[in-house]
């Protein structure tokens, strides 16, 4: 009985001396072979300790260098309790690892390549091994992701503040392992991923779920002239990633709500909610595809005029060497409410309602786009809209009908000083409209009904019951409006177009005002 005892105590001091003073060693040794071994990456490890009774494992400062000897992941501590009864299986288990400030940096270069982890593995015989290796569960504190590329503002950030993660039968043959990725951050956007991960091909395949997503978290990675404020991300699908290049994710429904956007002081988008279906992000060859994008809800204000940008002639060497492709094939916007108020004249609020805009084969690639429109006023009047346009090449066809649109709201839009007000006025048009590049022009018809302006004193300028022009035509580039074929009804009025040039008659032919080239001409035709 004694020499039991003492042979267990023996044992055990053994066993404590070798868990305590040999197995950290041998254990950093194996995490740095293996590490190598599996990734062709290097790892660096300050210090390790190994309770024997415990099973608890203790990692300071552990650092990991990709193939280039560049460090792209470190973390102040790792402690994980290992489980050995999973080793009668040939697993093994970690059945909890808890990472303290982990910090992952990744870098992609403007060839829209991964280089940082560079990845290269090295030859090893060893491919036929496989390891049954999973983790119940791991916990983050502070975790930072930090990423760089072309495109993205530099040092974009997120916090991890969970991730969870279960992977079974890693090896290095030509053989799938499943893994589990649940992770959320510290704004409570909750990521969950199952697929399958093939080490000798290098590729992860898997479905993906986002919950919660908050737009304010990508913010720091878009430019700040989008001003994006708000919006809640959900969104399901599947992704394709063949390392070390870049994913090909696949969104299969797609629900953004609260969306909000405010571009400078100009253009406010708030309260949206748009749903997407089936849409292809391949980030190596930088193209989008989409089935349909659809938005029943939402407000826009419009503070005119907008900013014009100017024309600076553009460094080659700045040019981004290639640009995004993309292309939706159905997008539909119905009963959008837009605010529209002029900064200049001061004017109140227009309220108009857009009831419908349709979209098919919405792209920048050359390929001509179709589009309807349907606009409302509070006072029964439409307008329609049915165009054709090229977005790359700047070119655009569109056919505009306009009934029953009540002009009094647009009064302050007459004139910049308000020297004339429009009282009351309906108008009914047919326009045809071209753009091509910085060239517009519109050729069509108009009718006017009951229209009442009046001048700075309040006196009638010009009262008449029906006007019809058979023939209109405005020609931006040189600022040149013909009106033709012009039926009066009961006009009366005299209408003062500037200081110098005075119309006493509108049954005068042939009328011009404006002698300078920086103003507009306006001529009319035959008039009756």
């Amino acid at each position: 009985m004694k020499k039991i005892l003492i042979t267990s105590i023996t044992t055990l001091i053994a066993y404590a001396l070798i868990g305590f003073f040999y197995a950290p060693n041998k254990i950093k040794e194996i995490l740095v072979n293996k590490t190598y071994l599996y990734s062709g990456m290097s790892l660096e490890v300050q210090d390790l300790e190994f309770n024997p009774f415990t099973f608890n494992l203790i990692v300071k400062q552990l650092t990991i260098k990709d193939s280039q000897k560049q460090p792209w992941f470190d973390t102040k501590m790792i402690t994980a309790n290992f489980n050995p009864t999973h080793l009668l299986w040939n697993d093994i288990n970690f059945s909890s690892m808890v990472l303290d400030q982990p910090h992952v940096q990744a870098v992609l270069s403007e060839q829209n390549e991964m280089i940082l982890p560079a990845w290269q593995l090295p030859i090893t015989d060893s491919a036929s091994n496989t390891i049954d290796l999973s983790i119940d569960h791991i916990d983050i504190n502070q975790g930072q992701v930090v990423f760089t590329a072309n495109n993205i503002k530099q040092n974009f950030s997120f916090l991890i503040t969970n991730l969870s993660f279960k992977q079974h039968r890693f090896n290095l043959s030509n053989d799938d392992s499943d893994f589990t990725l649940n992770l959320m951050t510290d704004a409570d956007e909750q990521l969950t991923l199952d697929g399958t991960y093939n080490h000798s091909n290098q590729s992860l395949n898997g479905n993906w779920q986002l919950t919660n997503g908050q737009l304010s978290t990508w913010q720091k990675a878009i430019t700040d002239d989008l001003g994006l404020k708000s919006g809640k991300l959900d969104a399901n699908g599947t992704i394709s990633w063949l390392l070390p290049r870049l994913p090909v994710i696949t969104v299969n429904d797609l629900a953004l709500a609260s969306l909000s956007i405010k571009w400078q002081e100009h253009i406010t988008l708030s309260d949206f909610l748009i749903e997407a279906k089936q849409l292809i992000i391949d980030f190596n060859e930088q193209q989008i595809n989409g089935q349909l994008i659809t938005s029943k809800q939402g407000t826009i204000d419009l503070i005119t005029p907008l900013p014009i940008n100017e024309h600076n002639p553009v460094d080659d060497s700045t040019q981004q060497i290639s640009e995004w492709q993309w292309q939706i094939d159905q997008f539909d916007l119905d009963q959008l409410l837009i605010n529209w108020q002029d900064k200049i004249t001061n004017g109140q609020a227009i309220k108009l309602t857009l009831a419908q805009l349709q979209g098919k084969q919405i792209n920048n690639q050359g390929i001509e786009s179709e589009w309807q429109a349907i606009l409302k006023n509070q006072n029964q009047g439409e307008l329609t809209m049915n165009a054709r346009l090229d977005l790359k090449k700047q070119l655009a066809d569109a056919d505009i009908n306009i009934k029953q649109w009540q002009l009094a709201p647009y009064s302050t839009l007459l004139n910049k000083q308000d020297a004339l007000k429009i009282d009351q006025g309906q108008l009914f048009a047919n326009q045809h409209i071209i753009w091509e590049n910085e060239n517009f022009s519109m050729h069509g018809s108009l009718v006017l009904n009951e229209l009442f302006i009046t001048n700075r004193q309040e006196q009638p300028a010009l009262q008449l019951n029906h006007l019809t022009v058979a023939s209109t035509s405005l020609n931006l580039k040189e600022k040149h409006i013909h009106l033709d074929n012009i039926t009066i009804d009961q006009a009366s009025g005299q209408l003062s177009m500037n200081k110098e040039d005075m119309i006493d008659s509108l049954t005068s032919p042939e009328i011009t005002t404006g002698n300078e080239s920086n103003q507009w001409k306006i001529t009319l035709g035959h008039i009756q």
